[in-house]
């Protein structure tokens, strides 16, 4: 695997994504994937070094202990959105709000930083 995340590190990310998709496709093809699933990109990245690389699936922990000081991203088919509600003062939330508040950048730090 580790051939394969090499390559990946050199694409593009809309290419990577897509071969991604398009391997996750190969073992999971059917209309619910089709109209119902989606794919997430998360990327983690070193505030330290600001170095680029990238992982796919269970090969993250494995990564990380192998080349420190890096960025991973992982391609993760997702069926299901949970969304974080932000606090309103009126009460109601527009869900453009909610969508905002899932992709928005977290920094993380003490004892949850790598």
């Amino acid at each position: 695997m580790p051939d394969r995340e090499a390559e990946l590190e050199r694409l593009p990310l809309q290419i990577a994504s897509q071969q991604e998709w398009e391997t996750y496709k190969s073992r999971n093809d059917s209309l619910i994937v089709d109209f119902f699933q989606g794919q997430f990109r998360n990327r983690m990245e070193c505030l330290t070094c600001h170095k680029v690389g990238r992982c796919t699936g269970l090969f993250l922990a494995i990564y990380f202990l192998t080349s420190l000081s890096q960025t991973s991203t992982t391609y993760n088919p997702f069926m299901y959105l949970s969304l974080p509600i932000p606090t309103s003062r009126g009460g109601k939330v527009a869900l453009q709000a909610c969508l905002d508040a899932l992709v928005n950048k977290e920094i993380m730090t003490g004892s949850e930083a790598w």
